[in-house]
């Protein structure tokens, strides 16, 4: 047995699908064997070719022809959008591309297992060289590792000849033709000159169909998987569009994430309310604690614009949340403003995932205005900003600070005064219209989220780790 390994760093994999269009916004997933066999002819004469001959490179690739398995993980499909200029003699403007993608959880890892192919120790040693050359797969921007693997997983992206046990659970992928030598030329042949020799698909390739088990991929259509098992914690996005709204606009595009998923989980439920995105029961009284959905927009660059979404729940979201969530693809703001359009980079644990309000830390800043809850007594020194934040994280679990400090407002580069966020929801006011930022110190590494105050399940009182 042979099995190779494959882990995309940026936990992304970009590739269009033979004999479809980019704007198709589809992605071959998981890697056809055709694809995988000239991204190693690649590193070869682009890396290896003064140390490894061609005649050892063509016995190798002919006993990699052979049709591989696959262990697929968790991975669903995602797009952005840009436009891109054109010219078309003397006439410009622009035309749009989607750029479609496969996304995994970082540190998931992708094999292709070959049950009936043996190497010799020199065969061996050869991949082995290549793979350790090999830096992406598909187009440039899907960056790999790549090496030989002695334990893989039991595969579950298995080929099918026939008629016999097809389903919606199946895609189609590119392999060289059976029972035929490799011919070097044709692997090594561009795909825009077949295309302009009216080449659908590579002379000397054919299509095999593969069998997904136990995964919800759909033929021709989306062929990555969201995850089954375990808890939903979150789900992290990031935001696009031709201008990201300021993060100081932070609670109203929160509200507005808030907003489309109950109307993305009203569709899926028969117009029904979820109360761990709505945080009320079904009376519509609100829930007392603060079990349900966060919806934190985050600037992760500090460069005074929203860039990702996450939204949070640390017992986990139920089914129909999940699919909720999974379908969230573009905010539209209330009054004007251009659609904010959003890519599902994670649906999952907090385990591995490496956002700034995930992390650990001893000294945390306030990212966005800290609101009062209740009526400060100024006279009398009771409730005042500092009382009222320590009673919140002592309520949330947290130990109690060292040291609590008052911060201006800061968004790294440049000052922001906390007067100019967005502090007040459409139908909710907070007990004090004064915003407030703090700087707390605590004895022992504390991990976030941190949230606090009015309105800090839409992003309000949010903290972020001093590094």
């Amino acid at each position: 047995m042979l099995a190779v390994e494959l882990n995309f760093l940026a936990g992304k994999y970009h590739a269009t699908p033979w004999g479809h269009h980019v704007n198709e916004g589809q992605a071959e997933w998981p890697p056809s064997l055709w694809r995988f066999l000239r991204a190693l002819v690649s590193v070869w004469m682009t890396s290896c070719r003064d140390n490894i001959s061609e005649e050892r490179m063509i016995n190798l690739i002919d006993k990699l022809k052979a049709p591989p398995k696959y262990f697929v993980p968790p991975s669903t499909l995602a797009h952005t959008r840009h436009y891109m200029p054109i010219k078309d003699g003397r006439k410009e403007g622009r035309a749009m591309v989607f750029d479609s993608f496969v996304s995994l959880c970082p540190g998931d890892s992708l094999f292709i297992i070959w049950d009936e192919v043996d190497l010799s120790s020199d065969e061996l040693s050869l991949l082995g060289e290549l793979l350790k050359h090999l830096n992406y797969l598909g187009r440039a921007e899907s960056w790999c590792g790549a090496r030989l693997s002695d334990n893989p997983p039991e595969a579950n992206c298995i080929p099918c000849d026939g008629e016999e046990g097809l389903s919606e659970k199946s895609v189609e992928l590119l392999i060289p033709t059976r029972n035929q030598g490799i011919d070097m030329e044709k692997l090594c042949a561009r795909t825009s000159g077949l295309r302009r020799q009216g080449y659908l698909y590579p002379p000397g390739t054919e299509l095999l169909t593969y069998i997904f088990q136990d995964l919800g991929a759909t033929k021709g259509q989306k062929v990555g998987t969201f995850p089954r098992k375990g808890k939903t914690q979150l789900a992290l996005y990031a935001v696009f569009g031709p201008v990201k709204p300021m993060m100081t606009e932070a609670l109203a595009v929160a509200e507005t994430v808030r907003a489309a998923l109950q109307d993305l989980y009203g569709r899926l439920h028969e117009g029904r309310s979820s109360f761990l995105f709505s945080g009320k029961d079904e009376s519509g009284k609100p829930l007392h604690g603060h079990f349900h959905a966060y919806f934190l927009p985050l600037d992760e660059d500090m460069d005074g614009r929203i860039d990702h979404i996450l939204v949070y729940r640390a017992d986990g979201f139920g089914e129909g949340e999940r699919m909720a969530l999974a379908r969230l693809e573009v905010l539209y703001p209330q009054g004007k403003g251009y659609p904010i359009q959003l890519g599902l980079l994670r649906l999952g644990t907090e385990e591995g995932l490496d956002v700034s309000v995930l992390r650990r830390s001893r000294t945390w800043e306030s990212v966005t205005p800290f609101m009062l809850v209740r009526h400060p007594h100024w006279k009398k020194g009771k409730d005042i900003p500092e009382e009222q934040l320590r009673l919140e994280l002592q309520r949330r679990g947290f130990p109690e600070p060292i040291t609590v400090e008052n911060s201006r407002g800061y968004l790294r580069h440049r000052h922001v005064s906390w007067l100019d966020y967005k502090r007040f929801r459409a139908r909710y006011k907070p007990a004090d219209n004064y915003p407030y930022g703090f700087v707390i110190h605590f004895a022992e590494e504390v991990r976030g989220p941190i949230a606090l105050g009015y309105a800090c399940h839409f992003g309000l009182g949010l903290f972020i780790p001093v590094e």
